[in-house]
């Protein structure tokens, strides 16, 4: 689509830094920048399942998700934290508008296995709407639900960082930055990386470095940066985190072929 944009991975609203992200979002847009946004809300659904007396479980960092679960995570994802995120960005006179991955079949995906219920892998992605958005100035926000090609479900849960991959690699983006509660990948001794090869990080992950949520993390960057786009993992809480990686002086993760 084009070598120019960039895909943002945010979490919901619990993150203390949420409006910051969100006003340095808007100021790079407003500047010319093409952005995607897709976004998480693991921590909406985790109260909502609690106030159920739903326990969490997961698995090698994925969200185990059954019947109810997928309901919740419907809710929560492709409702409020879609919604509240796509009016706050509104309030900078962008054109944001929200959208779910089963609109228009943006993402399809089959279920990994049932040890982890109705979770996806998505296994095709149809640019056709985001082309269409993009084109007509609107920022489009994504919530990381996908159109089942199993007959199990209609729908299922995606991973976010998943989903914000598998867009980037489709859409042909230059860049691909994945926020989350820490600076990036930390190597044997606790320091964080500044730039790992996709060898490098599967070396991490199989002596076990790499361990819990940052797996899925890691193991996408790996596809993202074979495919030739730069994965940024970086910590949403740092202050001007957005401007920074645009303007090469973040602390952060990069996952790239090139370093």
């Amino acid at each position: 689509m084009s070598e120019s944009l960039t895909i943002i991975k945010i979490g919901g609203s619990s993150s203390k830094n949420y409006i910051k992200i969100i006003e340095e979002i808007a100021k790079h847009v407003k500047i010319g920048s093409k952005i995607i946004i897709v976004h998480g809300g693991g921590q909406l659904i985790s109260n909502w399942l609690n106030k159920m007396n739903i326990e969490t479980k997961f698995v090698e960092g994925l969200r185990y998700t059954d019947e109810i679960t997928l309901d919740i995570v419907i809710g929560a994802l492709a409702g409020t934290t879609n919604k509240q995120l796509v009016a706050e960005l509104n309030k900078f006179d962008l054109r944001a508008i929200g959208i779910a991955g089963v609109d228009d079949n943006l993402f399809q995906a089959q279920t990994i296995n049932m040890d982890i219920g109705y979770v996806g892998e998505i296994k095709k992605v149809n640019t056709g709407i985001l082309e269409d958005l993009l084109n007509s100035k609107y920022l489009p926000v994504i919530a990381p639900i996908a159109s089942s090609l199993d007959q199990e479900s209609a729908i299922l849960n995606v991973n976010a960082d998943t989903a914000a991959i598998a867009l980037a690699i489709a859409t042909n983006a230059k860049d691909c930055i994945l926020l989350s509660d820490v600076d990036g990948v930390k190597n044997e001794n606790g320091k964080i990386i500044n730039n790992l090869t996709p060898d490098y990080a599967e070396e991490l992950i199989m002596k076990k470095i790499i361990v819990d949520g940052m797996i899925p993390k890691v193991e996408n960057a790996i596809i993202a940066a074979k495919s030739g786009v730069k994965c940024h993992i970086a910590n949403s809480e740092r202050k001007s985190i957005i401007s920074d990686i645009f303007n090469n002086s973040a602390i952060e993760t990069i996952i790239s072929t090139t370093n």
